[in-house]
C-alpha cells in the first residue's frame, strides 16, 4: 500500500511540474485578451469605496474611543454608588447630550458595569436586563468578546425602531477594570445613501457582511441581518482581493475597525471585452484533462484528507463535542428547525470561570464537565461546546424533564467538581427562529449569573 501511495505521489508531482510548466508557457506565449484595466478599476473602484467608508466613521470612532478616556467619567462610574441618584443622572445625560448634538448623532449613551444603569441624552433609560428585554443581550455579548470596540448594526429602540449603526467602547480603569460601555449612534440611512451612489453610478451591489457572511449593511433593510453573501472570507488582510466570475467579478476587502468585509459584485459585464485567444483555450483544455487524470489517481486519499479536515473544524479538540460551526452546518443560526425530535433547550455556562481557571486546572474541569453531562442527560440528547465555559444542550425531554435534570446537574457538577453552573433552560419553539430559541436559554442562564449562579432557570 505504501509503495502504491509512493507512486502515485510522485506522479502527482510530475503532472504539476508539467501543468506548471504549460501554464506559464501559455501565459508568456498566449496571454488571453482580457484588458488588465478592467480589473484594475475593479480594485480601485473598491478601494475608493472602502476610503469613503472609512471618512464616514472615522469621526465617530475618535468620538467613541475618547468617550471611554474621559478621566472624569470614569472616576464617577468608580464611585457611582457615592454620588446622589439624581445628581449623577442629571451630569451623565447633560455630558451625553452635548456628544449628541455636537455630532448630530443619533444617540449617545451609557451603560453602567456596577449599576447597569443604562443613561442617554435624555437621563436614565432603563436597568439593562436581557432577561426583562431580550434587546439587552447585545450588552453582555460585547462584553463576553473583551474586544476595545466594535460595531453593532440593530434596531434603535430610542429612534422609533430605526435601524442604527452602533459604536460601543469599553471603559476601564487605569487597572484594565470593566467599569461600563460607552458609545454613539449613528444612522445607517447615512451609510445606504453612501453605497446607492455608488451602486448606481457603476451598476454594482455593495454589501458590509460579517465573517460568517451574514449582511450587516444593504441598502434594502429586508437583507440587513436576514441574508448571507457568499464569498470567501478567511483572509484578514487589508487588501482587495478580485474574484472573475461567468457574468462580471466580485471583489472582497477585510476591514480591520470594523471587523466586516466589504463585498461589491457586479453581474453586468457589457463594460469590458472578455474574449480570450482560442489557443490559450486549447492549452487550457489540456492542462485541465491532466489535472482530471491527477484526480483519478489520487481520488480516495483527497477524500479520506477531505474528511478529516472537516471532522476537526467541527470537533473541539478539548471535549470532543461538536463545535459551534457543526451548529451552524447543520441548523443554522438564523434557520428554522428541521426536526421535531428536541424539546428543549439549554445554555451552560461555569460560574466564574476565571477564577476557576486561574486555582484549579481549567481544560480538566471542561473535560470532566462533559463527562457528567453525558452520564446525567445521556446519549440521546446533543452536546455543543459553544465557546469557552459555555455549552449548548439539544435534549429529548420535555421542559419539566429537562428543568429536573438541569436541577440534578448542577448538585453533582457542585459535590464532584468542588465549582457552580448556571443553566438556562426553554422549550423549543419550532415557529421561532433557532436564534430566538437560543436566546431566551441564554437569558435564563445570564439570570441565574445575576443573582450568583448555582441555578437553573426555566422559560
Amino acid at each position: 500500500m505504501k509503495t502504491v501511495l509512493i507512486k502515485k505521489h510522485i506522479f502527482l508531482v510530475i503532472i504539476v511540474l508539467i501543468m506548471t510548466l504549460l501554464s506559464v508557457l501559455a501565459n508568456i506565449l498566449l496571454p488571453p485578451q482580457i484588458p488588465h484595466s478592467a480589473k484594475d478599476f475593479h480594485i480601485l473602484l473598491t478601494e475608493r469605496i472602502n476610503d469613503a467608508i472609512d471618512a464616514a466613521l472615522e469621526g465617530p470612532m475618535l468620538v467613541a474611543k475618547s468617550m471611554a478616556k474621559n478621566s472624569l467619567i470614569a472616576d464617577y462610574l468608580i464611585h457611582e454608588d457615592e454620588y446622589d441618584e439624581e445628581q449623577l443622572i442629571e451630569l451623565m445625560a447633560s455630558w451625553l447630550k452635548n456628544i449628541k448634538d455636537t455630532g448630530s448623532y443619533t444617540s449617545a449613551f451609557l451603560v453602567s458595569e456596577n449599576s447597569h444603569r443604562y443613561y442617554t441624552a435624555e437621563g436614565l433609560n432603563k436597568i439593562v436586563n436581557p432577561q426583562l428585554d431580550s434587546h439587552d443581550i447585545w450588552y453582555s455579548n460585547f462584553i463576553k468578546s473583551e474586544l476595545p470596540i466594535c460595531l453593532d448594526v440593530d434596531i434603535d429602540q430610542m429612534n422609533h425602531n430605526s435601524w442604527t449603526v452602533f459604536l460601543n467602547t469599553r471603559i476601564e480603569d487605569s487597572n484594565g477594570k470593566l467599569l461600563g460601555v460607552c458609545g454613539i449612534g449613528i444612522i445607517l440611512s447615512k451609510l445606504q445613501k453612501l453605497f446607492e451612489q455608488y451602486e448606481n453610478l457603476y451598476n454594482v451591489k455593495i454589501n458590509l457582511v460579517d465573517y460568517d457572511g451574514l449582511v450587516q449593511v444593504d441598502t434594502s433593510n429586508v437583507n440587513i441581518e436576514n441574508t448571507y453573501r457568499t464569498a470567501d472570507l478567511t483572509q484578514k488582510e487589508e487588501k482587495v482581493v478580485y474574484t472573475k466570475l461567468k457574468n462580471g467579478f466580485m471583489t472582497s476587502c477585510y476591514i480591520s475597525q470594523m471587523d466586516w468585509y466589504l463585498l461589491i459584485r457586479n453581474t453586468d459585464n457589457n463594460h469590458f471585452d472578455f474574449k480570450a485567444n482560442p489557443k490559450f483555450i486549447i492549452v487550457q483544455l489540456i492542462i485541465i484533462f491532466l489535472g482530471l487524470l491527477v484526480i483519478l489517481y489520487i481520488f480516495r486519499d483527497a477524500i479520506k484528507v477531505n474528511q478529516n479536515n472537516q471532522k476537526e473544524n467541527k470537533i473541539d479538540s478539548l471535549t470532543g463535542l461538536y463545535n459551534r460551526n457543526y451548529f451552524k452546518e447543520v441548523y443554522g443560526e438564523h434557520g428554522i428547525f428541521n426536526t421535531t425530535r428536541y424539546k428543549s433547550l439549554a445554555v451552560l455556562d461555569i460560574d466564574f470561570f476565571k477564577e476557576v481557571n486561574d486555582h484549579l486546572d481549567g481544560d480538566k474541569i471542561l473535560v470532566s464537565l462533559v463527562a457528567l453531562l453525558k452520564n446525567t442527560f445521556g446519549n440521546e440528547c446533543e452536546f455543543f461546546r459553544w465557546g469557552g465555559d459555555e455549552f449548548t444542550i439539544l435534549m429529548v425531554n420535555p421542559l419539566n424533564d429537562a428543568y429536573d435534570l438541569c436541577r440534578k446537574m448542577c448538585k453533582e457538577v457542585e459535590e464532584k467538581l468542588k465549582i457552580t453552573i448556571s443553566i438556562g433552560v426553554t422549550e423549543v419553539q419550532l415557529a421561532d427562529t433557532i436564534k430566538k430559541n437560543y436566546y431566551r436559554a441564554a437569558q435564563g442562564c445570564y439570570f441565574v449569573k445575576e443573582l450568583g449562579g448555582n441555578g437553573v432557570k426555566r422559560s
